[in-house]
């Protein structure tokens, strides 16, 4: 138990995401047993967010937590909730999928409250590229049965950012920008609930009435040098046909490279990376 009392005040460190790339999978197994086995810890870590008044536990450690170092200057707010987004999603990228299902209502508090925050402050892009950071990896550590309440906030959220970008205030480029590498990430992933509202961000242009090939087209295509040096096994789509068949892609995403890209945890699958 001293071990793991250890290393959770080493997770607090505010340098703790300078490690390198080799400890990334052993520190997503560690923090993944000190939050299993430490009765209360998740809680203790939704409580202990920059907006609340709650004091004390483990995640309270003083002078060193940056989860609570509200105490003076709005540059001090925006960067401690920078800093407690980025490991609450860590944590949650090294547990189980649906490990923290139960407190998905909890979690979407403190990324509402996050989002929330004036967006006139220059630290408000962290806090925003966070705040997205972590509801990619709930896209990853979540099953879709368990994101119903997500999707209505994560639309609407969406939205509202990207609609920022329109506005004539001045707003720091990297506001609408987190929200497009989420929106990027859901569209990749296509889960069911976010197929209904894809719509409000993305058309398909396959259905567009100038999309279908002409017979001016077709007959160019074919008179090409190129297309009338392929080979049998290299014969082009059939005349009239608009499309061309592709193979399936399935994503495959490795859980320690994720989480250390740009030092933000992101998706993996968690036992990928114990060999």
């Amino acid at each position: 138990k001293l071990w793991r009392k250890d290393a959770l005040e080493l997770f607090l460190e505010p340098n703790f995401f300078q490690m390198g790339a080799a400890a990334v999978p052993h520190w997503l197994r560690l923090v993944d047993v000190v939050m299993s086995q430490e009765t209360g810890a998740f809680a203790e870590l939704l409580a202990s967010s920059p907006g609340s008044s709650v004091a004390g536990g483990m995640f309270a450690v003083p002078s060193t937590n940056v989860f609570k170092t509200l105490i003076t200057g709005e540059r001090v707010a925006y960067g401690a909730w920078a800093e407690y987004l980025r490991r609450l999603g860590f944590v949650i990228l090294s547990g189980d999928v649906d490990q923290y299902a139960t407190s998905l209502p909890q979690i979407l508090e403190r990324l509402l409250e996050a989002l929330r925050l004036p967006h006139v402050h220059p630290a408000m892009a962290l806090v925003c590229g966070r705040a997205f950071l972590c509801m990619r990896v709930l896209l990853l550590r979540f099953s879709a049965s368990s994101l119903g309440s997500f999707w209505p906030l994560a639309v609407f959220e969406t939205q509202r950012i990207l609609a920022l970008a329109s506005s004539p205030e001045d707003v720091d480029p990297g506001i609408p920008y987190a929200a497009l590498r989420f929106l990027d990430m859901a569209i990749l992933l296509q889960p069911e609930q976010f197929q209904l509202a894809q719509w409000t961000f993305v058309s398909d242009m396959t259905d567009a009435p100038d999309s279908a090939p002409s017979a001016d087209s077709n007959a160019s295509y074919r008179a090409s040098p190129d297309a009338s040096s392929r080979g049998p096994d290299r014969a082009p789509a059939a005349a009239g046909s608009s499309q061309v068949p592709q193979a399936a892609y399935t994503p495959s995403v490795d859980k320690a490279a994720v989480a250390t890209a740009s030092h933000e945890p992101a998706r993996a699958t968690k036992r990928s990376t114990s060999g």
